[in-house]
């Protein structure tokens, strides 16, 4: 499937889907993850509101299986809106936010079935906020932060009833900066005016919504620890997930999550996966969590 292609098919789904779903398919509804897939994707996560371009370039080995992969070297670049899928693609009510994520992986060979890989990588993030709208005032806010991350991975092969199955373990952790943009409210202001004439008083009530985002705090300092694992039947082009999220942050205090899957590859290419659904239990510590279960579509191009 083509470039061009692939990126209409994104635009058709993220205008008409209505479902809320690191560098990878393989992710949580934050996009979030531990698990490194081999080639290069274009991704659509549906409950992060967000699109991420993934490059890899390889400086040993090759791609085709034909020799031993050593070095990875590439970049993930992901554009994602704060307000609702649809409005990344209509003027005027987008609050982008940009990721730009280079990343080395490091292969190393335990026997002829199984690989570990490690993953160093450096985020940059560049967001857009609206602190403040009312009619045609407008206060815009930018913010810059980045965070390091670690992953490694551990992949083998082994037979079940005659049926070949890979199995992939991830575990990362990441340290850095974030904003606390999602913990501060929205508050609706009320303007009255009051004209009097000879007989009565009028009252005159003008209602303008609008959000005023106050006490921002750009370097909230978090540490995300993320783990997975992904089996798959290549044969069947099948894969089941399951992974775990903590976040220590002022923003997310002891956040827990946890969820499960079911993914589809690419046939002849079991690394290669395009899509699937998942279940989420969403920060389990928290008593009056509203959003507790979220339901994750994530589409996967390789290419």
């Amino acid at each position: 499937m083509s470039i061009q292609l692939s990126t209409i098919l994104l635009i058709l789904l993220f205008t008409t889907s209505s479902i809320s779903a690191q560098s990878s398919v393989l992710e949580s509804s934050s996009g979030e993850g531990s698990l490194y897939l081999k080639g290069n994707e274009i991704t659509a996560n549906f409950a992060n509101n967000e699109i991420t371009f993934k490059y890899g370039h390889y400086l040993s080995g090759g791609d085709d299986g034909s020799t031993n992969r050593t070095l990875d070297l590439g970049l993930t670049t992901s554009i994602k809106s704060s307000e609702r899928v649809a409005t990344i693609f209509k003027d005027g009510e987008f609050s982008p936010s940009l990721s730009i994520e280079p990343f080395v992986a490091l292969y190393f060979e335990v026997s002829e079935v199984s690989d570990i890989v490690l993953i160093p990588s450096y985020t940059y993030n560049i967001s857009k906020y609206d602190l403040f709208t009312r009619d045609y005032i407008k206060v815009t806010e930018f913010d810059k932060n980045s965070s390091l991350s670690f992953a490694m991975n551990f992949k083998t092969s082994f037979d079940v009833s005659s049926e070949g199955m890979d199995m992939l373990v991830g575990l990362a952790i990441s340290h850095g900066f974030e904003n606390n943009i999602k913990q501060l409210t929205k508050t609706e202001i009320r303007d009255y005016s009051f004209n009097a004439d000879s007989t009565k008083l009028i009252t005159k009530n003008t209602t303008s919504a609008y959000e005023f985002r106050d006490l921002l705090d750009k370097e909230v300092i978090g540490t995300k620890i993320n783990s997975d694992v992904f089996l798959q039947i290549p044969k069947a082009q099948l894969g089941g997930l399951v992974y775990g999220r903590y976040v220590d942050s002022a923003v997310d205090n002891h956040k827990i999550s946890w969820g499960l899957g079911m993914m589809f590859t690419k046939k002849d290419e079991p690394e290669k996966v395009i899509g699937g659904l998942t279940f989420e239990f969403n920060d389990i510590r928290n008593s009056e969590k509203k959003d507790r279960l979220i339901i994750n579509l994530i589409v996967g191009i390789p290419f």
